[in-house]
This record gives structure tokens, C-alpha cells and sequence, in this order.
């Protein structure tokens, strides 16, 4: 009899699951030799978190970051610590739990290991390990931002198993190199290698090593500093290699044509690589490429289907110097028989031109168009509402025209539009919108739109993104925008609104992070508190009819506040809740009051502009140390007192104007530790006293120092050591001593060229910008204002600013000549010495200052002729000689005839020429050698003489022989004074009415 089935299963299952169990066991237990290879690779390491603290017991296999492999042997086939920190988190979180140390060779003694990942650590510049490439099984190593440093080793390339090799760094980096690429050919296995941020300088021929790996799929070289790009390379079509990433190298080469003929290569990226030339001829040599004959002058479908362009998904040719027409582009990619695969296509920042053709429409997988920053015209062909899957348009910064068509609001799965800074123009409905329910990101600023949709609009989209400045929404605030709850950027400067701010809108800006509604004409009062907008970080109301106080509680994050040229009033908050505040600006309102204390306590503060009110009392010395201030502006208050000794403790300082207001009192010694400061503005004050050394000697990098209409006194110093010096305002004060000849030695009013020169204004030429996010959608600038007088205009220079070169000490007691050595600065376009005692003559070598502009030496006791090289100052158009003691003939010269008014020379009595009405032909001269015209001039002087010596002659003469005869004739001298004395009686008696009688 057979037994029972059933008996036996439960029998059966205790045998299976006790073998398993076994196994289970088995399989977790742990070599003796393996253990103690991982323990000693512990005890080189430093681990500040105890990554390594379960690393206890016997069994290995057990211990976290290991993985051993299943059945009887138990083998570690893994080991993965990797940081959980990434580099690109805080420094410090990084290193904090970055293992350091060495790396033990007891590694050597895992025989079977597959998987080594080390990456994020910081080993701290040692060496990589030799003996890594003595690990034969491995398939996969990872050592990226590991800290390694030095030559990378060429055993490496005895892993023949190894399918995946990351050698990456952080970029600009550097800390691996190799000169040689040979090894690459011993990894048969390799799929993926990334050595971006190698330094690969001295490597030839690095695209040929990598074509010779049989296997390899992937690449990645960013920024491993590759200056030399292969103009042909062989065996393209047997390469598998289907992603070539290598942006951030120097080739300085035209687009190579072989790009196109790698036949498997999916994906391009080669962003910044400084390749330039057509794109149009790279992919036609291409074709010639995979032409046996050779001998294609055109395009066949036939032979582009055999080029890479018909499957590559992924081109990223951005930040180059590609030119090419588009359209052609676009006509050639629909000669692919099946279409082309195209989904990614970035051109971004490249010299393209031509207008966008509608075989665009053709392109039907694009799903990231990037064209930006090009020189595209012409209009947006409707076509592109065709493109279905298109998630991201970026035709921003080109000069495409008319009007946007309709057909883009087609695009359902828009994500992001950007056609900023183009020629549009024309009127934006809901039409333009229908369909994108998906749009997030909307873009449309510095055009000539008009946007005109319905008040009840409601659209389909949820924005987080809007920059529409310069488009025309107004004159009603836009109330489409009530409906947009995720808007965390709002731009809508320059919008044509003149309207007050509708109470849905500060329900909505509850959620915005960046809010810019410069340059309308909003009018209300500012809510007092803003604590709700709790996310708030930029807020720009700038350029507006605001009116009211500031207000009194802000976001706690705020960062950024503009409210300057507003009708803002009232005293300044006594205490600034934001203290991560960096930009506070709050120009050209009606402030009154003193200055708040509290400020000196945002030590986070950046840029302080409060200029333009009527802020009075003295400023406080409350000035900290560890203040983050570079820009501080409090020109034009009614400022008083003196500087306070603390302001020498922003030593970050850049910029500081307290210019037209009522400061007295010296330059504090303070203020020479602010060695940073770039402009000092302190003109239109009643500062006394000495001009210091110092200014000079511990302010190195003075680009600007105004100084103008003050009470200083004394000599002027030697401010030869400011290299950087381009505006030298003294005019107005005091000074007396002559001009020091080193004036001459400036060396940015020598050549206008600062290439090689540290003379760059410290926050971007005029702006100090904090952009929004790392990019250019929205920056709050402060710009550097100015007021300088040229050509006898009181100007203001912002923009132009880093252009000008300027020397005015006019109105003071300057003595002395001008200095020879001033004519070496050939840069300097507006010099004004008038209105001082200076004496000697012009300069002969003044007609080197090429650069002038505008001269100025009126009212000074300035002799001799005017040098005839003045008239080959070809950019002067001011000019000012009167009331000197200047002789002779008025150059001629081309330049000089356009500067036809006498006023220029009035004053100078021995000026002739034009255009003064002396004639020199009536002049003569008094040397031994003089000409016709001379020699005329003194006989002319001569006849004049002796005619007024005969008149005066004869006057005495004549007055003589009358009262020479009544001196010695008696009765004649009594009957003449009794005839007058009957006269005068006979008036007298006519005037007063009563008769004559005789007696």
C-alpha cells in the first residue's frame, strides 16, 4: 500500500524550510581573511559620524554599507560608502561626515569584489591607490569628489570586467590629471566613464582611445580643460558609444563634421566648447564623411539617414560661436524618412540667424526648444502650434518681429514660454492662451505687447513664474492675475498701470517670493505691516506716486527693498524687523527726521541708499564691525555734524556718499580703514582742514574722489599712488601750492584700455545686482550716480560712468605752473583748472591729450601763446582761455574753427586772430627780428603816441599863456575876478527870483 500523500508534505516542508534556513545561514557567514581586511581598512579611516560603527562581530556580512554574495563562500561583492552629504550642500555639512584618511591595500584581500563606491568622501589630496587596478572582478567604481588628487593610474586599466568607471570632481576642481589616455583600451567592459573635471590638457588623442573601447556607451569629459578636438577620427561607425558629453573645454575649432557620423550617438552636449563656424557645412562634410565616392555636394535623404541627425534625441550646442541659417537647419531635419527623433534641441547663445521656418512644425518629438541669444529675425511661423509635445520655448534675446501667432496657445503641454527681449508687437488675448493648461513659467518682457483680455478672464493655467515688464497691461491693474495662487515671481515694471493696488492682490501676494511693480503709476498708501507676505524675499515699488510711511513691520525674510522716487513721508522706522535685509533703497521720497540707529544692526546689509530726503540731526556713531555694507549713500539730506569715528568699521566698504549736506569738521583718521573704498563722494559739505595723506597711502582703490565745494585747505597731496583714479574732483575749497607734477602719473586717465589693470569697479562696472535665483530674470541694481561739471554743465553720470575721465580743482589758490608730466594723460577727457593765481604758459605737449573734451584755464594769470597743438585735439568741444594774460595769434586749425565764440579768449588783451575781432595785421612786433605785419603794428603805435603828446602839449601851452598874463598883469587879474563874481551873482539872483541893482 502506498502511503499517504498527505503525510508527507508537512515532512517535506520542515526539510525545505530547514535547508533554507541553513542556507540563509551559510550564506551570511563571513571569511576570517575578509573580516580582517575590512577592519583594517577601518582603523586608516577617520569617520566623524560612525558610519563604520556597526563594523563589530564576526559576521561581516552583516555589518551596514556591506553586501556579501549568497551560497556556501560568503564573499563581500560590495562596498558602498558613498556620503550621504552631497558636495553641494553647505562646506561644512559635507566635510562633516565625509570619511578622510588613507585607503589600506587589505582591500586587495576581497577577491570578489564587484562594487567600490568611495565617492564624496574627502581623502584630502592623497594619491589614488595603484593597487585599485589589482582588483580584477570589479565592475563598477565610483572615487567622484572623493578628494583624490595626482595622476590617475594607468592599472586601471587591467580591470577588464570593470562596466562603469566616475572619476568626476566638483568643476574648476582639477585635482586629477593624465597625460595619457592609452590605458582606456584594456577596459573591454566599460559602459560608462566620467572623468569631468580631470585636467586632460596634455592628452592628444583622446577621442580615438575612446572609440577603441569595444563596449562603451557613455562618456562625460565636462570641463577636464581639453584644448585640442580631432579633426578626423576613425572607426566612428563601429563605436557604440551613444552619449558624448563635453562642455566646458577650450577647442577653440569649427563644429567637427564627425559629431554627425558617430552612428549610434543619441546624445550631443557640448555647452561652452568655443566651437565656431556653420553648422550647416559641419553636417554637410558629415554626409561627404559617410559618402564612399566622396564626392555629395548636396544633401540626399539617402545619405543623412546614414548620419547620426535622423536619431539623435539629445543637442545641446549652447554657449558657442555656431552660426548658420535656422530655417536650413529645420528643411534639412525633414529629410529624415521616418522623421527626425529629435526631442531636445538647445542652441542657445551662438551667433544663428535666418527666421524660424515652418518645417519647424515638422519636428514633431521636440519637446525642449532653445534658440535664445541669437540673431534670429522674421516672424514665429503658426507652424509652431504643432508641436504638441513642447514643453519648454526660449526664443528670448533675438530680434524676431510681427505679431505672436495664435496657434501657440495649441501648445497643450507648455510648461515654459520665454520670448522676451524681441520685436514683437501686436495685441495678447485668451486666444494666445486656449489650450495651455500646463503653463507655468511665462515670459513675454521687453517687447512692444499689448495685452488685452477680458476683466472676467479666468485662465486655464496656474503660473509660478511671470515676467511681463515693458508690456503694456494697463491702465487697470490686470485682474486675470487674482486667479494665479502659485506665483512666486511676479515682474510688472514699466506696465503702463496707473492704478491703486486691488485688496484680491495682497491675498495673492502672499505666496510671492520676488515682487517687481517698478515704474507705473500706482498711487495709495503702503499696508503698515507685511508680516503676512511671510515668503517675500524681493520687493521692488520703485518709480511709483506711493504715499504715506514706509512700512513700520516687514517680512522676516525679506533681502531686498526698493521704495526710492515714490511720495513716501514721515520718520524711518525705529527698527527694521528683516535683519536679513541686503538691499535697502529708499531714495528720492520725504523722509524727515534723524537717522535710525537700528540700521547700524542689519549687519547683513549690503547696499544703503537713503539719499534725496530730508533726513537731518547728526549720524550716529554706531557703526559695527561685522557689518556686510559696500554701498552706503546719503547725498543731498540735511545732514549735520561730524563723521563718527565708527564708519571706519565698515571695512568692506566700497561706495560711501554724504555729498550736499551740512557735515563739518575734518576727515576722520577712521576712515583710512576702509581700504576697499572704490568712490568717495563728500562734495558740497563744510569739511575743513588738511587734505590727509592717507587717502592716498590706505585707499588703494579710489576710482572717485569728489571732494568739491568744501573748506579744504593746504597743499594738495601726492595722489600719484592711485592707479585706479579716474574722477579728481577739488574744485571749490581752498587749496593753495602749485599742481604736483606726479598728477601726470595716473595710470587709467593715461589709456583708457584697463586690460591688465585691477581698475574695475568692485560690484559689476555701475550696478551692483543680486540676481533672483542665480539668473537674469530679475535683478535689483544699484547704480552709481555722479554729479560732475563739464563743459560748464553741471552734469550727472551713471551709466557712462566707468567711462569718464575728469581732473577739476577750479575756484581755489593754486599758484605756480602746469605741470608738463599732465600732459601724459592722454585718457583724460575733461580738465578744469579756472578760477585759481596759475602762471607760465600752456604746455606745449597738450595736444597729446587726445581723449579732451573739454578744457578749462580761464581766470588764472596764464602767459605766452596759445601752443598751435591745441588745434589737433580732435574731441575737444569746450574750451575756456578768457581772462588770462595770453598773447599772439589764436591757432588755426580744423577743430578750433568749430569753436567760433570770443567769449573763449575775452580777457586777453594781446589775442588777435579769429575768432576775436583784433585784427593781427595792425600789431607789430618788438624783437630784433619782427615781420611786415609786426613792424606795421609799432609805427601805427608810434603815430598814436606823438599824436596824444601834441594834444596834451598843447593843452598846457594854452592854459599857461592865460593864466600866466593874469598872474603878472594886476588890473587885468582884478577886472577878470569881478566879471565873474557879477556872473555868479546875476544866476543867483535869476534862481531865486529877486532883482538886480547893480550894487
Amino acid at each position: 500500500m502506498l502511503p499517504n500523500s498527505n503525510t508527507k508534505c508537512p515532512f517535506l516542508l520542515f526539510c525545505c524550510c530547514f535547508f533554507l534556513l541553513l542556507l540563509h545561514k551559510i550564506s551570511f557567514a563571513c571569511q576570517n581573511t575578509e573580516r580582517e581586511a575590512l577592519l583594517r581598512f577601518k582603523s586608516t579611516l577617520h569617520d566623524p559620524t560612525c558610519r563604520l560603527c556597526s563594523w563589530q562581530g564576526d559576521n561581516c556580512c552583516q555589518w551596514r554599507h556591506i553586501t556579501c554574495r549568497q551560497g556556501i563562500s560568503g564573499d563581500v561583492i560590495s562596498l558602498n560608502l558613498r556620503n550621504p552629504k552631497s558636495s553641494y550642500d553647505l562646506p561644512l555639512d559635507w566635510k562633516q561626515s565625509a570619511l578622510s584618511g588613507e585607503i589600506s591595500p587589505s582591500l586587495l584581500s576581497l577577491t570578489q569584489l564587484q562594487h567600490l563606491d568611495l565617492s564624496l568622501n574627502y581623502f584630502n589630496g592623497t594619491p589614488m591607490p595603484n593597487f585599485l587596478g589589482s582588483l580584477k572582478n570589479l565592475m563598477y567604481l565610483n572615487l567622484s569628489n572623493a578628494g583624490f588628487s595626482g595622476v590617475i593610474p594607468h592599472q586601471l586599466g587591467n580591470l577588464d570586467r570593470l562596466m562603469v568607471l566616475d572619476l568626476s570632481a566638483l568643476y574648476g576642481q582639477q585635482w586629477l590629471r593624465a597625460d595619457d589616455l592609452g590605458w582606456l583600451s584594456g577596459l573591454s567592459s566599460l559602459k560608462y566613464l566620467d572623468l569631468s573635471a580631470a585636467n586632460l590638457t596634455s592628452v592628444k588623442n583622446w577621442m580615438e582611445a575612446i572609440v577603441l573601447m569595444p563596449s562603451i556607451e557613455e562618456v562625460r569629459l565636462l570641463e577636464c580643460l581639453l584644448v585640442e578636438i580631432p579633426g578626423h577620427v576613425h572607426n566612428l561607425n563601429t563605436s557604440s558609444l551613444s552619449v558624448l558629453e563635453i562642455d566646458y573645454n577650450s577647442f577653440d575649432s569649427i563644429l567637427p563634421p564627425w559629431f554627425w557620423a558617430l552612428g549610434g550617438l543619441t546624445y550631443l552636449s557640448c555647452i561652452g566648447c568655443g566651437f565656431y563656424g556653420s553648422m550647416i557645412d559641419s553636417i554637410l562634410m558629415s554626409v561627404k564623411l559617410v559618402d564612399e565616392g566622396g564626392k555629395t555636394s548636396r544633401f540626399s535623404s539617402d545619405l543623412l539617414v546614414r548620419t547620426n541627425l535622423c536619431y539623435l534625441i539629445y543637442m545641446d550646442l549652447s554657449h558657442n560661436s555656431i552660426e548658420g541659417d535656422i530655417a536650413e537647419f529645420f528643411n534639412i531635419m525633414t529629410g529624415c524618412k521616418l522623421g527626425s527623433s529629435l526631442q531636445t534641441l538647445r542652441l542657445g547663445t551662438n551667433r544663428m540667424n535666418g527666421t524660424l521656418s515652418e518645417m519647424v512644425g515638422n519636428m514633431t518629438d521636440l519637446g525642449y526648444l532653445d534658440l535664445s541669444n541669437n540673431f534670429l529675425s522674421g516672424q514665429m511661423p503658426k507652424e509652431i502650434g504643432e508641436l504638441k509635445h513642447l514643453q519648454t520655448l526660449d526664443l528670448s534675446n533675438n530680434s524676431i518681429m510681427g505679431h505672436l501667432p495664435v496657434e501657440i496657445g495649441e501648445l497643450l503641454n507648455l510648461r515654459f514660454l520665454d520670448i522676451s527681449s524681441n520685436l514683437f508687437a501686436g495685441e495678447i488675448t485668451e486666444r494666445h492662451f486656449e489650450k495651455m493648461d500646463q503653463l507655468q513659467e511665462l515670459f513675454l518682457f521687453n517687447n512692444h505687447l499689448i495685452m488685452t483680455v477680458n476683466d472676467a478672464w479666468i485662465p486655464r493655467f496656474q503660473l509660478s513664474y511671470v515676467g511681463l515688464n515693458s508690456c503694456k497691461l494697463g491702465p487697470k491693474f490686470p485682474s486675470w492675475l487674482q486667479w494665479q495662487e502659485n506665483v512666486s515671481l511676479l515682474v510688472l515694471s514699466n506696465t503702463s498701470i496707473a492704478d491703486i493696488l486691488p485688496a484680491w492682490f495682497w491675498k495673492l501676494s502672499s505666496n510671492i517670493i520676488t515682487l517687481d511693480l517698478s515704474h507705473n503709476r500706482l498711487t495709495g498708501r503702503l499696508l503698515q505691516s507685511l508680516e503676512f507676505m511671510s515668503k517675500l524675499s524681493t520687493l521692488d515699488l520703485s518709480y511709483n506716486k506711493f504715499t504715506g510711511k514706509i512700512p513700520s513691520i516687514l517680512p522676516t525674510r525679506l533681502q531686498r527693498l526698493h521704495l526710492s522716487y515714490n511720495l513716501l513721508s514721515g520718520t524711518l522706522p525705529s527698527k527694521f524687523q528683516a535683519s536679513s535685509l541686503a538691499f535697502l533703497l529708499l531714495s528720492n521720497n520725504k523722509f524727515h527726521g534723524s537717522f535710525p540707529t537700528t540700521i547700524c544692526n542689519l549687519v547683513s546689509l549690503k547696499v544703503l541708499d537713503l539719499s534725496n530726503n530730508n533726513l537731518s540731526d547728526s549720524l550716529p556713531d554706531c557703526w559695527r564691525t561685522d557689518s556686510q555694507l559696500q554701498i552706503l549713500n546719503l547725498g543731498s539730506n540735511q545732514l549735520s555734524g561730524v563723521l563718527p569715528p565708527s564708519i571706519g568699521s565698515l571695512s568692506q566698504l566700497m561706495s560711501f556718499h554724504v555729498n550736499n549736506n551740512y557735515l563739518s569738521g575734518e576727515l576722520p583718521q577712521s576712515l583710512q580703514q576702509c581700504s576697499a573704498l572704490e568712490v568717495l563722494d563728500i562734495g558740497q559739505n563744510n569739511f575743513a582742514g588738511i587734505i590727509p595723506d592717507w587717502l592716498a597711502e590706505r585707499l588703494p582703490r579710489l576710482m572717485i574722489l569728489r571732494l568739491r565745494s568744501n573748506m579744504f585747505s593746504g597743499g594738495i597731496p601726492e595722489f600719484a599712488k592711485l592707479d585706479c583714479l579716474q574722477i579728481l574732483d577739488l574744485a571749490y575749497n581752498k587749496l593753495a601750492g602749485s599742481i604736483p607734477s606726479t598728477f601726470g602719473n595716473f595710470s587709467l586717465m593715461i589709456t583708457a584700455d584697463i586690460e591688465g589693470l585691477r581698475c574695475v569697479f568692485g560690484y559689476n562696472g555701475n550696478d551692483y545686482a543680486m540676481p533672483f535665483f542665480g539668473t537674469d530674470v530679475y535683478a535689483l541694481s544699484y547704480i552709481e550716480t555722479i554729479s560732475i561739471v563739464t563743459k560748464r554743465v553741471d552734469r550727472e553720470y551713471s551709466k557712462i560712468l566707468s567711462l569718464l575721465r575728469s581732473i577739476d580743482m577750479s575756484s581755489n589758490d593754486l599758484s605756480g605752473d602746469i605741470p608738463e608730466e599732465i600732459t601724459a594723460l592722454a585718457a583724460l577727457q575733461n580738465l578744469n583748472l579756472s578760477s585759481n593765481h596759475l602762471t607760465g604758459v600752456i604746455p606745449e605737449k597738450i595736444g597729446n591729450m587726445q581723449s579732451l573734451e573739454s578744457l578749462d584755464l580761464s581766470m588764472n594769470n596764464i602767459s605766452g601763446t596759445i601752443p598751435q597743438s591745441i588745434s589737433s585735439l580732435t574731441s575737444m568741444s569746450s574750451l575756456n582761455l578768457s581772462y588770462n594774460n595770453l598773447s599772439g595769434e589764436i591757432p588755426s586749425g580744423n577743430q578750433l574753427q568749430t569753436l567760433d565764440d570770443p567769449s573763449i579768449y575775452t580777457g586777453n588783451a594781446n589775442l588777435c586772430g579769429l575768432p576775436v575781432s583784433k585784427d593781427c595785421s595792425s600789431r607789430n612786433s618788438f624783437s630784433g627780428k619782427s615781420s611786415g605785419a609786426d613792424e606795421e603794428s609799432i609805427e601805427d603805435d608810434h603815430q598814436h603816441f606823438w599824436v596824444y603828446f601834441s594834444s596834451v602839449l598843447g593843452f598846457v601851452i594854452g592854459a599857461w599863456a592865460v593864466f600866466g598874463i593874469l598872474f603878472y598883469k594886476t588890473s587885468w587879474r582884478i577886472a577878470y575876478f569881478k566879471f565873474s563874481e557879477d556872473i555868479c551873482d546875476r544866476i543867483f539872483l535869476v534862481v531865486t527870483g529877486n532883482s538886480f541893482d547893480g550894487s
